[in-house]
């Protein structure tokens, strides 16, 4: 962690500067209120009660060489959280239907279901290196208000004017600090991973480079994205090219590429591959650290939650696996809620089940009575 804190986009600061950063959002929230673009009720949710400075850890990357530490910040009771809660429920808004964002792996193969490669095609994945700690914050801010201007029903998602979240997007985005072993740092650079506005920060820079380069590149005939992983189809004698200029968008920003190997690329949970008809296949792929541990169906919870693991890892194998590998994947699956102690016949009822909730449709079924769904706790 030291190493990682003394290498990275950090610096050292004096003090804590949580009563300073506290301070900030009190008296914009009062300014607000004051102008009535802010009701009382949310000024005093967007005001953490009694904050404490962020906190830094790091978590294993151990399906990566060495094991690196991904550095995590837990902004929860810091000064500027419920506010970036808050503003990155608006932003949200601006970054639906972003036509080369992926939801999940069940979308993915929808959207390559009907592809077919042509000779001269390859398949290539792009992933960007450091992603939160490297988004270019001020650039990002101009899109953001540009979006913001543009959006027609802002006055439906908030009272706030444009220059109100301009103007508190700034404070969250520079609240950068965090503590670890008594020591105050501040990054230097991008947002902190852990803040609830790096995601949707991350993700419009994302949007403003595929705006500008991937909409416009005839040599990309597919290019889909989760996050920072992105799956591409290009025409092979331009991929030097390609990954040229998405490095050249921004000096902070830096793609790695994976090539298909034997017309085999795995993007997240699915192995793609090229069959025969050169359109494109798909199975579950896993990685070499994952372990087949589930909850034992000998653990103390309701059934319910042993229900649910079941349905999950099948409806996974039918939607994510073609039909030459859904028997087997099935089967695997079998195999592994077996290992994890689950009777067969359970098994086979949820098979059952979910196989015909996938061939028909989900059918939602309107209860003629209420119902109260209680948690389950133990006393």
């Amino acid at each position: 962690m030291e190493t990682m804190i003394n290498e990275g986009p950090y610096q050292s600061i004096s003090q804590d500067p949580t009563s300073i950063e506290a301070l900030k959002i009190e008296n914009i929230c009062n300014k607000l209120t004051s102008a009535q673009r802010l009701t009382k009720t949310t000024a005093e949710m967007l005001n953490v009660k009694n904050p404490t400075p962020p906190i830094i850890y790091g978590t294993p990357k151990i399906h990566k060489p060495n094991v690196p530490l991904r550095p995590v910040v837990d902004f929860r009771n810091s000064p500027t959280y419920n506010m970036a809660k808050y503003l990155s429920q608006i932003l949200k808004e601006l970054a639906k239907g972003h036509k080369y964002t992926l939801k999940n792996s069940t979308k993915f193969i929808e959207e390559i279901r009907n592809i077919k490669l042509r000779p001269g095609d390859m398949k290539v994945s792009y992933d960007v290196v450091s992603l939160f700690t490297k988004v270019p914050i001020p650039e990002t801010l101009i899109y953001i208000e540009k979006l913001l201007k543009k959006y027609k029903d802002l006055d439906k998602l908030t009272t706030l004017t444009v220059q109100d979240i301009m103007e508190l997007l700034e404070i969250c985005l520079s609240s950068t600090y965090f503590k670890y072993n008594g020591q105050y740092y501040r990054q230097k650079e991008g947002a902190a991973m852990g803040s609830p506005l790096s995601p949707i920060i991350a993700e419009l820079f994302l949007q403003m480079l595929e705006n500008s380069i991937i909409k416009n590149f005839r040599d990309i005939i597919l290019w889909r994205r989760y996050v920072d992983d992105v799956i591409a189809i290009i025409r092979q004698r331009r991929n030097k090219k390609i990954l040229q200029e998405i490095n050249n968008f921004h000096p902070s920003i830096k793609f790695t590429i994976e090539e298909e190997k034997e017309g085999r690329l795995p993007f997240l949970d699915v192995m793609t591959y090229q069959k025969s008809d050169n359109s494109i296949g798909h199975h579950i792929y896993r990685k070499p650290t994952h372990t087949n541990q589930y909850l034992n169906y000998g653990s103390f919870h309701p059934q319910a939650h042993k229900i649910g693991v079941t349905d999950t890892l099948l409806t996974r194998a039918y939607k994510l696996s073609d039909e030459q590998h859904v028997n087997d994947e099935v089967n695997y699956t079998t195999q592994v809620l077996r290992q994890n102690g689950y009777p067969q016949r359970l098994i086979n009822q949820r098979i059952q089940k979910m196989k015909y909730k996938i061939t028909n449709g989900i059918k939602t079924v309107q209860d003629k009575e209420k119902r109260i769904i209680l948690p389950w706790a133990e006393w």
